[in-house]
């Protein structure tokens, strides 16, 4: 594999058809970072003539609840795109309980490897009184140069329940979640068999030498702040945990690689691989 360099620090990431294929002109403002776009219901189409991995895709979608000093429920996307035009949108097209569709703006994080970029959108029940009508039901979308491209999971959509943990796009096997200066990360797998291996791939010295650590199985019940979720939980997405020595004060660049079946799938950031200061 060729290691590069570069970040983008993951956080932590739809069934049938959905309504509309572009993105109305008309923005309204929502709370916390999330940008509301059009809650009119529009008569369903199959976006599956439009649907187009190579352009956008779903990285991780994560929903969890706690209840230290009272409710609180947080859903989190990450997301990749081509970067084809400085201008464009990002955007989570997401089904509410009221049966109508919503489109929530993702905000810019960074660049990725060859041509892609790293896009984010978080919300809570604290700041945004739009989580108490999300459903589970959601898509991908991607509007630049005229033309809307769509992560819609094959055409079969995508859903994440509340509580649920963490959701791997279609395309995603392993994703790099978080790494602390303090030398704890974790990362998200697929779960397509039990044995497996999962190792991070890491430099202090800009791959002057290269280091792996070897991450672990987090349990059968992931412990997320004042919450849980089953691992694996009912998407197939098990959490391993790893630990680095502290790097404080020096830049790591990482890798994730994920060994199952005999097959080995990375996720280096698009090739630029992931860095931490």
């Amino acid at each position: 594999m060729n290691l590069v360099k570069k970040l983008v620090l993951v956080g932590f990431v739809f069934g049938g058809v959905v309504s509309c294929a572009t993105v109305p002109a008309g923005e309204n403002k929502a709370e916390n970072g999330a940008e509301e776009v059009n809650r009119s219901a529009l008569s369903s189409v199959s976006l599956s003539t439009s649907s187009s991995s190579s352009m956008v895709k779903l990285v991780e979608a994560f929903d969890h609840e706690h209840f230290y000093r009272g409710y609180m429920r947080e859903r989190r996307f990450v997301i990749r795109v081509k970067n084809i035009a400085y201008q464009k949108q990002v955007f989570v097209h997401h089904k509410l309980t009221n049966g109508t569709w919503t489109n929530l703006q993702a905000e810019y994080r960074g660049p990725a490897g060859n041509g892609w970029e790293t896009w984010e959108l978080g919300f809570n029940s604290v700041y945004n009184p739009l989580m108490g009508m999300i459903a589970d039901e959601f898509v991908i979308g991607y509007t630049v140069s005229g033309q809307t491209y769509w992560d819609n999971n094959g055409g079969q959509n995508y859903r994440l329940a509340k509580n649920a943990g963490p959701l791997l796009g279609k395309e995603m096997m392993v994703a790099a979640v978080y790494l602390y200066t303090a030398g704890n990360g974790a990362v998200d797998v697929k779960n397509v068999g039990y044995a497996k291996e999962v190792t991070i791939v890491y430099t202090t010295n800009n791959w002057k030498h290269t280091l792996t650590a070897s991450a672990s199985y987090a349990g059968p019940r992931v412990y997320y702040g004042y919450s849980s979720f089953d691992n694996p939980n009912m998407y197939g997405v098990e959490r391993w945990y790893f630990f680095i020595p502290s790097f404080y004060g020096q830049t790591v660049q990482y890798a994730v690689k994920y060994t199952v079946n005999g097959q080995t799938y990375w996720d280096n950031n698009e090739g630029a691989n992931y860095t931490v200061r």
